[in-house]
């Protein structure tokens, strides 16, 4: 699979990742057989317009 291939050429130079648009929970169980570090997606929270990303940072 492309993304398990991604993940090892990434892993392999030490670069972290941060899968997007995980919408499922197979998708996320199978990120986390991976060992991915992050997700985001509409599974793990719905999206808020920019300006209140600055209340997360507060």
């Amino acid at each position: 699979m492309f993304i398990e291939a991604f993940y090892r050429t990434a892993n392999s130079i030490d670069l972290p990742l941060i899968a997007e648009r995980v919408e499922t929970e197979g998708e996320l169980d199978t990120l986390r057989g991976m060992g991915l570090q992050g997700a985001m997606g509409r599974l793990l929270g719905e999206p808020f317009p920019a300006p209140d990303n600055t209340l997360l940072l507060k």
